[in-house]
C-alpha cells in the first residue's frame, strides 16, 4: 500500500497530507473539469473532513454557528477525506504517531487546546482500524438524506471522541444507524459493496481535485468559477470572512436560533457550542441556559470535565 505521510499540528488544528498547495482553488485539473456537487445558489460550501479527525470535531461549534447565520446564501455540502485508510504505511513524524496507541495523547492534545472534549484511551484498548468504514456509511445515509448523513457525522465523532468507541466495527457502526432510525444491520452489510466503495472514492477524488489536503478544509465557491479554501480549525470570523470575499457584497447575518433549535443535530450539546453560538464566557452558560429552556426539557450532565446538555 502506499504510504500516508500525515503532519498534524495542535497549535493550528489541522491534520495535513504532505502535499503543498495554495489558497486558491482550480476550476480545472489539466484539461479535464471537475464534476462539482449540484448547486441551486451562487455559491457554494464545500467541507472535507473525516470521521476521525479530532480537529474536525473541535470545528463543530465555529462551524454550526457559520451555518446557522449564513447558511441561507450557499448551498453546503460535506465530502470524505480519506484520512486513515489501515495503518499500514500511516505515519505522523512530526508527532511520533506511527501506531494506534501514538494517537490518543495527540488527541487529548486537541481538547485540551481548543475544548470539545476527548477521552481517546479507545487508542489503547479497541483502536480504530480504519475512517473509510465511517466514512462509506455517511456517503450512504447521505444518498437517503442529507439531514440525516449531518445528523449520523455528528453521532459517530460523539461515539468515537467521547464515547471511546470503536467506530470501524461492525457493531458499532450498526448500533449508531439504528439510533439514526436507520437499518444498520442492513447498511452495514451495504457498505461492504463496490458500489458503497466507489462513492466514497468518488469523494475522495473530488477532494484531491480541490486541492484539499488539510483537515479539516472548507471550500467556497462561486458560480463554478475559482474559490477560496481555507484549511485547518478556524474560528467563526474566518469563516464568516472567506464567504464576504467570494460573494463580493455584505451579506445579512440570520438571527442567531433559539437554544432549542440546537438539538435538531444533537440529543447532546457541549457547554463550548452555546459558549460560541451565543458568543458566552464559559460561566455564564448555565444561566443561560436556564433561561432558555424549559427546566423538564434537558439535564445537564459531565463528562470527560466538560458540561453538556441532553434532551429528554
Amino acid at each position: 500500500m502506499e504510504k500516508q505521510p500525515m503532519a498534524c499540528d495542535v497549535e493550528l488544528g489541522t491534520c495535513d497530507v504532505m502535499t503543498p498547495m495554495s489558497d486558491s482553488v482550480p476550476a480545472t485539473e489539466g484539461s479535464a473539469t471537475i464534476q462539482l456537487p449540484e448547486s441551486s445558489k451562487a455559491i457554494q460550501m464545500i467541507y472535507v473532513t473525516d470521521p476521525l479527525c479530532c480537529y474536525c470535531w473541535q470545528a463543530e461549534p465555529a462551524l454550526r454557528k457559520f451555518t446557522a447565520l449564513y447558511g441561507q446564501h450557499f448551498d453546503s455540502h460535506i465530502l470524505m477525506g480519506g484520512l486513515l485508510e489501515s495503518w499500514d504505511g500511516f505515519s505522523d513524524e512530526g508527532n511520533d504517531i506511527r501506531q494506534p496507541k501514538d494517537v490518543g495523547i495527540h488527541w487529548r492534545e486537541a481538547a485540551a487546546q481548543f475544548g470539545m472534549p476527548i477521552d481517546g484511551t479507545l487508542w489503547d484498548k479497541d483502536p480504530v482500524r480504519s475512517s473509510y468504514p465511517a466514512s462509506i456509511l455517511f456517503k450512504l445515509v447521505q444518498q437517503i438524506s442529507d439531514t440525516s448523513s449531518r445528523r449520523f457525522l455528528r453521532s459517530i465523532r460523539e461515539e468515537v471522541m467521547v464515547k471511546n468507541r470503536n467506530i470501524s466495527r461492525d457493531d458499532v457502526l450498526a448500533n449508531v444507524l439504528d439510533l439514526n432510525d436507520r437499518n444498520g444491520r442492513k447498511m452495514v452489510e451495504d457498505m461492504k459493496t463496490t458500489e458503497a466503495r466507489a462513492l466514497l472514492n468518488q469523494d475522495l477524488t473530488l477532494s484531491r481535485q480541490l486541492g484539499a489536503t488539510s483537515f479539516p478544509t472548507v471550500i467556497f465557491l462561486k458560480e463554478g468559477t475559482e474559490g477560496i479554501r481555507v484549511a485547518g480549525l478556524q474560528d467563526f470570523e474566518t469563516y464568516e470572512q472567506a464567504l464576504l470575499d467570494i460573494a463580493g457584497e455584505e451579506l445579512e447575518a440570520a438571527p442567531l436560533p433559539e437554544l432549542k433549535d440546537m438539538f435538531k443535530l444533537s440529543r447532546t450539546i457541549f457547554f463550548r457550542e452555546i459558549e460560541v453560538m451565543y458568543d458566552l464566557e464559559p460561566e455564564a452558560v448555565e444561566a443561560f441556559i436556564q433561561l432558555n429552556l424549559p427546566e423538564d426539557s434537558y439535564e445537564i450532565k459531565e463528562h470527560l470535565n466538560s458540561r453538556y446538555i441532553v434532551r429528554k
